[in-house]
């Protein structure tokens, strides 16, 4: 509500004080000093307004100037803005806030997170933020408590790299409802809004992985997908990426799709039944929808003399690399886990202060064989 004063009598008063200013002594203070007419002992009509004008100022200028109410009432209107509208960070009220940011990420147990909350860690740091990060130990529960105990925590934005597509949504619907910012990084959700989602294209790195292996067999070929995380934008995406690129060509044919939910001991078990299952010649190729399943089947592939197997990965880490080098596998599709971290971090931040941030803001990938190995660097450097 605005301030309920009539300004008219006020008005007449001030004004009635400037005409006791008038034929006054310039020199002499303004204020309490000679409130009173040194020969009849009472207030003259300029110090009456001398002793009232301090008082009333700040009522003139509030019902003058002042904001008439509701939830933005003194917000600060962005350039742009309609007066009123919802602003999620203002520039003029973020200069030199410390911004605390709330982060769950799928495990803590992997190479490419490790790389990743390298990335989250050493950016949030060196912006002076504030960073919790959340091992999600593979569990869409865990990360879904993370986010509650972040709105709870008032945090000012969450960053959030989900287990799965699907039930990681309710959570960022609940973060939509405290008006908290989502950024996903490295992985999509399917339900609620998020600002921005900072990673790769999957779906290309799908059909990345599609042209090399189109490229190492042109006359066809049988193949295996071994799949990540079931219900992960990763497994969704790379799959429609490299059936896209299949599509049309009856030559290539998926003769299973077997998911080792992106670990290496569960590649190496599903392989080793493939290879029971199929003998030479009934199987050409294996795509790995991450270098743990690539690698893992190059161990069992190996073992049993079935190196005429083509094997293709996905992520780019070193031993992957030396897999390329040595010939146990074919390609891998190289994205960097620690600059998509980087760049989450990067974009809160940028929507925290009000500034205009890309979306999605995709990261770049590379297909790697034997041919270029020398033009890239590993991703990160695999755990021994």
């Amino acid at each position: 509500m605005g301030i309920g004063l009539t300004l008219d009598p006020i008005w007449k008063l001030v004004s009635d004080g400037r005409s006791g200013w008038v034929g006054s002594d310039p020199s002499e203070p303004f204020g309490f000093e000679g409130a009173y007419d040194s020969h009849t002992m009472k207030p003259t009509t300029r110090n009456v307004c001398s002793l009232l004008l301090p008082a009333l100022l700040p009522l003139l200028l509030s019902a003058c100037g002042g904001n008439s109410g509701g939830e933005d009432a003194g917000a600060p209107t962005m350039p742009g803005q309609q007066p009123g509208a919802n602003t999620a960070a203002p520039a003029a009220t973020t200069a030199g806030k410390k911004f605390s940011l709330g982060c769950t990420i799928p495990t803590f147990g992997h190479p490419f997170f490790v790389a990743m909350k390298k990335g989250l860690d050493e950016e949030a740091a060196a912006a002076g933020a504030t960073l919790n990060i959340v091992d999600g130990k593979d569990d869409s529960q865990t990360q879904l408590t993370a986010i509650d105990n972040f709105v709870v925590q008032k945090v000012d934005a969450i960053l959030l790299c989900p287990t799965e597509t699907e039930t990681l949504g309710p959570g960022v619907e609940k973060a939509n409802q405290a008006k908290i910012p989502v950024i996903t990084v490295n992985r999509t959700v399917a339900k609620g809004e998020v600002v921005t989602y900072v990673g790769a294209d999957d779906t290309e790195g799908g059909r990345l992985q599609g042209r090399a292996l189109m490229a190492a067999l042109p006359k066809g070929g049988k193949i295996i997908l071994l799949q990540g995380v079931i219900g992960s934008s990763p497994q969704r995406n790379r799959e429609a990426g490299l059936e896209e690129v299949l599509k049309g060509h009856p030559e290539f044919a998926i003769l299973q799709k077997i998911p080792y939910n992106f670990q290496r001991a569960q590649a190496v078990s599903k392989m080793e039944t493939v290879l029971l299952q199929y003998g030479k010649g009934a199987v050409d190729v294996v795509v790995a929808q991450s270098d743990d399943g690539a690698l893992g089947a190059a161990d069992v592939c190996a073992q049993k003399g079935r190196t005429e197997l083509k094997i293709i990965g996905f992520n780019g880490e070193s031993d992957a690399f030396d897999g390329i080098r040595s010939g146990r596998i074919h390609a891998t599709v190289l994205q960097d886990a620690e600059t998509q971290g980087r760049e989450a971090v990067r974009a809160a931040l940028k929507h925290l202060r009000g500034e205009k941030v890309e979306s999605p803001q995709i990261t770049p990938l590379y297909s790697v064989t034997s041919a270029n190995l020398n033009e890239h660097k590993p991703a990160w450097q695999s755990s021994k």
